[in-house]
């Protein structure tokens, strides 16, 4: 009884761990070795499926150039640069670049251009908070 009783404490604090712990994934579009899994020696080149509590870094000074744009419905993310300077993040996107619906979303050391033709409907950051204003 009492190894099953460690066995169930273990599981539930993994499983605490899992959701309070701070996840940080690494990008930098100028990689060009392999793998990548989003660590700081092995970064990945795109901004990833973005999930709950986790940190986004793109390598200060470089540019990511996309032709989409990056939403989800997410909370505590942190989008971000590591290294020197700020990160650049460029979109021909005709609509929101980084859409994030949630609570405690920040964004920090980054720079975000849209290159739209129409820019009537683009905005290169829009976080929508629950029982919050909308622009």
């Amino acid at each position: 009884m009492v190894p099953f009783l460690v066995s169930v404490l273990v599981c539930i604090f993994c499983i605490a761990q899992e959701v309070t712990s701070q996840t940080t994934v690494y990008i930098d579009p100028t990689f060009a070795g392999s793998p990548k899994s989003g660590t700081i020696t092995n970064p990945f080149t795109d901004i990833p499926a973005m999930v709950s509590n986790t940190t986004y870094l793109l390598k200060g000074g470089t540019t990511l150039t996309t032709t989409g744009s990056y939403s989800a419905t997410v909370t505590n993310v942190k989008i971000g640069a590591y290294g020197t300077g700020r990160a650049n993040v460029i979109s021909s996107y005709p609509g929101n670049i980084f859409l994030l619906n949630g609570n405690g979303n920040t964004y920090e050391n980054l720079n975000v251009t849209s290159t739209a033709t129409d820019q009537t409907s683009s905005s290169v950051l829009n976080m929508k908070v629950p029982g919050g204003l909308e622009p």
